[in-house]
């Protein structure tokens, strides 16, 4: 009997939310947590008269011939902190090889959800901005650059307007502890001033400047194939976050998610953006501006819909279990 992926780990939330659905419909799955390879699970790759392989872990195995999807969500597993020692380092290269290796030598018939390669050229911001617009929507302006002259020109050009500074990557900054630990990077609205008095040190690191819409409604939309399920959100308490912040994931926020309806044409140039970045499923950031106008910020290939199925009641996981076992 073939069977369901979960590539993830065991306290991931959401997928504990998909295998329940998964048991409901009867389907048979493993739960995989890629990092604990080589230390605590084994694979095999053989060619004889024809290719063989075997992954196997306490939770479950695979090989070439028993797999139906894969749900590709958190194939680093839980966060651990990087060995230092050039050794352990080494190992763990060889043996992300190997693993992926294994995923690359599937059959082609198998459903990904969504493709590790797709999923990880996908991440890329100014791709998901360039594919958002060719598809329709309505992006911020913005600029990506390190350059002190290209920052500089695009502030003074929009002189006036409210603008926001974020990563061009990660919002997650990975700090050893005599650095203070791992922090995240909220949006937040910037001072254009401040920005050109020190605008020299964008030499350092590449950084997105970007128009902030101000006065928004958030949403947060999750595409599953050709569904799309949105959700608002509001803010009832500002426990700390600040004035300027303009990132409703900051954790001194008291959030509220509401089910939302997003127009139609709305709906199909997110499955449109989607489908363009080579996936299968995604969780879009977007806003309603003061104009009544939908704006794409970014989609997240791996993204969290926890809150969206479990606050709101959008029944995410279902639609999921379904579209892998299909």
């Amino acid at each position: 009997m073939k069977q369901i992926l979960v590539i993830s780990h065991s306290e991931d939330g959401t997928s504990k939310l998909l295998m329940k659905r998964l048991d409901e419909i009867g389907e048979t799955y493993s739960l995989l947590d890629l990092s604990l390879f080589p230390k605590e699970c084994y694979g095999t790759i053989g060619y004889s008269s024809e290719l063989s392989f075997l992954f196997e872990q306490r939770t479950g195995a695979f090989n070439q011939d028993n797999v139906k999807s894969v749900w590709w969500r958190r194939p680093m597993g839980k966060f651990k902190k990087e060995a230092q020692d050039s050794l352990s380092q080494y190992i763990r290269m060889e043996s992300d090889m190997f693993v992926r290796s294994l995923f690359y030598l599937l059959p082609s018939d198998v459903k990904w959800v969504s493709d590790p390669d797709s999923t990880r050229i996908a991440n890329s911001k100014p791709l998901q901005l360039k594919v958002a617009q060719d598809c329709g929507l309505r992006i911020p302006k913005t600029v990506i650059s390190n350059d002190p002259l290209s920052v500089s020109i695009f502030i003074r050009n929009n002189h006036g307007m409210s603008m926001i500074m974020k990563p061009v990557g990660t919002c997650l900054y990975r700090a050893n502890e005599k650095e203070g630990g791992n922090r995240t990077i909220y949006t937040r609205v910037i001072d254009e001033e401040t920005i050109l008095k020190v605008v020299e040190q964008v030499k350092v690191c590449p950084v997105i400047f970007q128009e902030a819409i101000l006065n928004k409604v958030d949403l947060r939309s999750t595409i599953v194939g050709d569904e799309v399920f949105t959700v608002s959100i509001t803010h009832e308490r500002d426990l700390g976050a600040g004035d300027d912040n303009l990132d409703w994931r900051n954790h001194k926020l008291e959030r509220i998610y509401k089910p939302y309806e997003l127009p139609v044409d709305v709906q199909r140039k997110l499955i449109k953006v989607v489908q363009g970045l080579g996936l299968r499923f995604g969780v879009a950031d977007l806003c309603i501006t003061e104009a009544g106008e939908y704006c794409f910020f970014e989609v997240n290939p791996q993204g969290q819909w926890g809150p969206s199925e479990l606050v709101a009641g959008l029944p995410i996981s279902t639609a999921l279990a379904k579209f892998l076992a299909s």
